[in-house]
């Protein structure tokens, strides 16, 4: 069975189109496509981190650090809403929704 992190990468690639990863060897290096990407989510995280600063000044104080869930899984990410764990839940849009679904 594959790891659980070629599945995401295999899902991710599936989703953007592109080779994340390539092989030269016996090493594993990152794309053009792949380096953007991990961009991206670095820029998100930073985002996501800030955002949580903002939420604590604007609320003031606050009793417990806020909670945010990515999930690739919307069984996961469903179950985690389902058992209020999180404060901001963000999930990919399940592949058998429409565009026009609302």
């Amino acid at each position: 069975m594959p790891a659980p992190q070629l599945l995401q990468n295999r899902s991710l690639k599936d989703v953007l189109g592109q080779a994340l990863f390539e092989h030269l060897g016996k090493q594993l290096l990152l794309t053009t496509a792949g380096e953007l990407l991990h961009r991206a989510a670095r820029a998100l995280k930073q985002g996501l981190v800030h955002l949580q600063i903002e939420l604590r000044e604007y609320r003031g104080h606050l009793w417990c650090k806020p909670s945010i869930a990515i999930e690739s899984s919307v069984e996961q990410l469903l179950e985690r809403i389902a058992d209020n764990l999180d404060d901001l839940a963000i999930g990919k849009k399940p592949s058998n929704v429409s565009k026009n679904s609302s």
